[in-house]
């Protein structure tokens, strides 16, 4: 596969716009409460759009690379553009990462207000309907990824690989999974079928140890870097946190001018030394179940 050199500065500029799209609906979840961690709110939201079983993406690893496409994109442009790079050649591809980059990123910083009901109400049938698709697959993808990364920060592990584990027999894999996403007792016919069993065999350790899982928080405490954890997981999905062995200084000072690590760049520096041991501690727990997209090459223009 042909390589493709992507810009530090570009590395921080979609990480900043992933992390500003995920606050939107993390706002809309009580991670630390008890129970499923879905706000009323974000249910009205759910039930208006019709959205549910976004737990069976997690039987299909590369669903999470869709799943961060399909919150920005719909079905139809993916698969269009995925023609169009079969087509490309090695600099074609190259000027499409820059300048879809510097698109995306313009695009989000232009404010543009949502649509308020008179404006949805004067729309076309069409129209409403585009609207309406576009909104249920925003919430459905963002909540696959957002679950997908509280896994990160409570088990250290994605909840594609918690659900797999589970599949292959794994109790406490099953446990932790429900604790992160309720729903998967209901729409991943695995954990429907193990928790039906328990009941059939009259396993009451077991069946008192699903209910516990089932009402923990989604978080147990507020982690203090959780936003972190959600950065290394989204540039090892890149494939590119491996090279950030060569830049951990400059992948510090991105995460410091996130916000996510660290005091405010301009008052003081962070401890280089803890950053490296949460960046090994984050690796060592990882399967290599999560596949890894696209061949990049780092490039510094960070200084």
């Amino acid at each position: 596969m042909t390589s493709i050199s992507i810009k530090l500065s570009a590395i921080e500029k979609s990480l900043n716009l992933f992390l500003r799209e995920a606050s939107g609906v993390l706002s809309m979840l009580r991670e630390t409460k008890p129970g499923d961690g879905i706000s009323l709110r974000l249910r009205k939201l759910l039930i208006h759009y019709k959205t549910s079983g976004w737990a069976k993406h997690y039987l299909v690893p590369d669903d999470s690379f869709k799943a961060k496409l399909l919150t920005y994109m719909q079905p139809d442009e993916i698969n269009a553009l995925g023609k169009a790079f079969e087509s490309m050649s090695s600099v074609e591809h190259q000027e499409w990462v820059d300048q879809h980059i510097s698109e995306i990123v313009e695009e989000a910083d232009s404010d543009t207000d949502p649509l308020t009901e008179e404006e949805i109400a004067a729309l076309s049938e069409d129209e409403k309907a585009d609207l309406y698709k576009r909104a249920q697959f925003a919430i459905h993808f963002s909540l696959v990824t957002l679950f997908n990364h509280f896994s990160y920060v409570a088990y250290k592990k994605p909840i594609y690989q918690l659900v797999n584990e589970a599949i292959k027999g794994n109790d406490e894999s099953f446990l932790q999974a429900i604790q992160i996403d309720k729903t998967v007792l209901e729409f991943i016919p695995y954990f429907n079928e193990r928790n039906l069993r328990a009941a059939t065999e009259l396993d009451f350790n077991f069946q008192r140890r699903i209910n516990t899982y089932r009402n923990k928080p989604i978080l147990q405490s507020r982690i203090k870097h959780h936003q972190l954890w959600l950065v290394f997981a989204y540039l090892d999905e890149m494939n590119v946190l491996d090279q950030f062995e060569n830049y951990k200084e400059e992948l510090l000072g991105i995460c410091q001018r996130l916000g996510i690590y660290g005091p405010p760049p301009d008052k003081d520096f962070a401890d280089i030394d803890n950053f490296n041991k949460l960046l090994s501690e984050f690796k060592k727990n990882q399967s290599g179940i999560m596949p890894k997209y696209g061949n990049y090459v780092l490039v510094n223009d960070v200084t």
